[in-house]
């Protein structure tokens, strides 16, 4: 893997927008929802749905079409892929998604957290895993905002 945009399209990404001083709280839950998927109860249909919605309500806004395509070429695609990854995500069943699910939670996790260091305990989320600080200026080749 030489860590190009095509490869990361297996990834596992999730926002979660909680108070500072609980992340490491929620990453545990995430993490545990990870390692012990539970699709029972009509998950997969209900999210099914509400993807299939999501997808065939989503629009790109006209000054975002130029950053969409280029995207899109980045990442190897000729065309928009939505109408694909629509009818991906229907034909998905639960046992590959499951397997796929169990997959994902094989390697190394990558956290991101922005947060007001006044109200962020790093040692607190050292427990989940190693800790980097990062300034803005090494994350960005542009320097950082104002």
């Amino acid at each position: 893997d030489d860590g190009t945009l095509a490869a990361d399209e297996g990834g596992l990404s999730a926002l979660v927008r909680t108070d500072p001083r609980r992340v490491s709280q929620v990453l545990q839950v995430l993490f545990s929802v990870v390692a012990s998927p539970d699709l029972g109860g009509g998950r997969l249909v209900n999210s099914k749905r509400a993807l299939e919605k999501l997808l065939l309500g989503s629009r790109v806004e006209p000054r975002q079409i130029p950053a969409q395509l280029l995207a899109w070429e980045l990442k190897g695609f000729r065309d928009d892929p939505r109408p694909a990854q629509r009818a991906a995500t229907l034909a998905l069943v639960e046992s590959e998604l499951l397997e796929w699910i169990e997959a994902q939670g094989t390697g190394p996790a990558i956290v991101s957290v922005l947060a007001d260091q006044a109200r962020f305990d790093p040692d607190t989320l050292g427990a989940v895993g190693r800790v980097v600080r990062v300034e803005p200026r090494e994350l960005f080749s542009y320097g950082s905002s104002p």
